[in-house]
């Protein structure tokens, strides 16, 4: 192996010398690599160069914000960044893109999708649902009741799960009420306390049960009530749960052999 030539660093010109203690424990591609002594001589060289006069005047290191008008320094606040990168931002933060930015919304959207259904009930979901409303004059089709202060859902004749054919198709939908609705779905008995919850002018019925392990009160949907697999399917759930380690703790409870210490009579 060829003896490594000493170098010289670039700032201090102090000689860096790879078999003296201070730097022999670096690998020798490294050291191949190293220009200067230390940490304090490199910073101090960037600012050197960073300050010359025969700087290339042309790259704008400070602009302002094309929202909040707030000076921005590539020096000062975003020399972490590259210089690249800073050229083509806009905004200070992204707080501020949020607020004075652009952003794509509906069909100029790359993922818009025109019969995607949105919790606000857009698209083909408030189209298909209106024009039930309409055909059927805004009266439930069941008990006949109308007016302002009567909750109407357009309900689907044959289900979307077997008949996913027949979704927006008009003549598979009528216009009933909460009550009517909820018993065409067999939500007519509660084992429990029923509460009407009401979000952006729409019924929603919760259920309230206990936890059966820490006896937290729960609200719990009608349709979640009911097993929907299983050899019990179609029967009332007996417990239920706030989460899943309520559920691991409740069952060491329950599942144990007969005579063991921890069984305990729920």
């Amino acid at each position: 192996m060829k003896k490594l030539k000493n170098k010289k660093c670039l700032n201090c010109e102090k000689v860096i010398d790879w078999y003296s203690d201070e730097y022999n424990h670096l690998h020798i591609s490294t050291f191949k690599r190293k220009k200067f002594c230390n940490s304090s001589c490199s910073n101090t060289h960037t600012k050197k160069i960073e300050n010359r006069s025969d700087k290339d005047s042309s790259i704008s290191r400070v602009k302002k914000c094309e929202g909040c008008n707030k000076e921005m320094s590539w020096s000062k606040d975003y020399r972490k960044r590259a210089i690249s990168i800073f050229l083509k931002q806009k905004f200070c933060s992204k707080t501020c893109a949020d607020i004075h930015g652009f952003r794509y919304t509906g069909k100029d959207h790359p993922n818009y999708r025109e019969n995607s259904r949105r919790k606000d009930r857009r698209g083909s979901a408030k189209r298909w649902t209106n024009n039930v409303f309409k055909r059927d004059g805004y009266i439930c089709q069941k008990c006949k009741v109308s007016g302002t202060k009567v909750i109407l859902h357009a309900h689907h004749i044959k289900s979307i799960k077997d008949y996913p054919k027949l979704k927006w198709n008009l003549d598979n939908g009528i216009t009933l009420c909460l009550d009517c609705h909820n018993k065409v779905h067999g939500y007519k008995k509660f084992d429990g306390k029923a509460i009407i919850s009401i979000k952006q002018n729409r019924k929603s019925i919760r259920v309230k049960k206990r936890c059966s392990s820490c006896k937290v009160d729960l609200f719990i949907k009608p349709s979640d009530l009911i097993l929907t697999s299983g050899k019990n399917k179609g029967n009332t759930k007996k417990y239920f749960y706030c989460n899943k380690r309520c559920m691991g703790d409740h069952y060491k409870v329950i599942r144990v052999g007969k005579g063991n210490p921890r069984s305990l009579s729920i």
